[in-house]
């Protein structure tokens, strides 16, 4: 018979060998999927984002859904606004220039007044509406380095039989003033490889330039 101390040293053994055992078992899965992940290609993009003059990036990039036709639709409503208002504005000056009696001319002042107030508001409202698009159509979030750089690994698989896809990315830089430029650029992507992309100053617009399309350089820059 075994002694109680050879028999203890071969529980102890034992109970030792179970516990190694489960742990072995609970963290296999685990070493397992950082293995493979060591040695399967991945598919992703390495980037640099480069802020125009005088601006600050974001800390940022967005994986982004195209908005470039919302863009479009809230500078087209805000250019037919202005039209109409403008129309008023015009029909009330000449209504002025045809009126004598005072009360008329203090009503038809004060009307003049409410219209060129509504042109100055209407930037506002519609400025608020340009800048809820970014982050209403944002998939994904990507830090940006100090120095601009960026990583962003695919981790959804590609359909089968494809192996290129394309998304949009996202950046944005702000002024001292607050105002800012986005720059909204499609990014290509090969299956299990890397790829390299690169936003530079003549990528970005100013928001202001996106609402006033028609406006030259330099009263963008104003």
């Amino acid at each position: 018979m075994l002694r109680d101390d050879a028999l203890g040293g071969v529980i102890l053994a034992f109970v030792v060998g179970a516990i190694t055992c489960a742990l072995a078992l609970f963290y296999l899965p685990d070493v397992i999927t950082r293995f493979v992940k060591s040695v399967s290609p991945e598919t992703r993009i390495e980037g640099q984002v480069t802020a125009p003059a005088n601006t600050v990036l974001s800390k940022v990039v967005w994986i982004v859904r195209d908005f470039r036709e919302l863009e479009s639709g809230i500078a087209g409503d805000l250019m037919a606004e202005r039209s109409a208002i403008e129309e008023q504005i015009r029909d009330r000056q000449d209504y002025l220039s045809h009126i004598h009696q005072p009360q008329d001319v203090e009503q038809a002042q004060s009307d003049l007044s409410e219209a060129n107030a509504a042109i100055t508001r209407l930037d506002d409202k519609y400025y608020k509406q340009l800048a809820n698009l970014p982050e209403a159509n944002r998939i994904e979030r990507i830090p940006l380095d100090e120095n601009g750089r960026f990583t962003w690994v695919e981790e959804m698989p590609f359909p089968e039989g494809v192996s290129e896809q394309h998304h949009w990315l996202f950046a944005r830089a702000i002024r001292a003033d607050g105002r800012e430029s986005w720059a909204l650029c499609e990014i290509h992507l090969t299956k299990d490889q890397t790829s390299y992309f690169n936003i530079v100053p003549k990528d970005f617009i100013s928001m202001k330039a996106i609402l006033h399309p028609d406006l030259s350089p330099e009263e963008r820059e104003r």
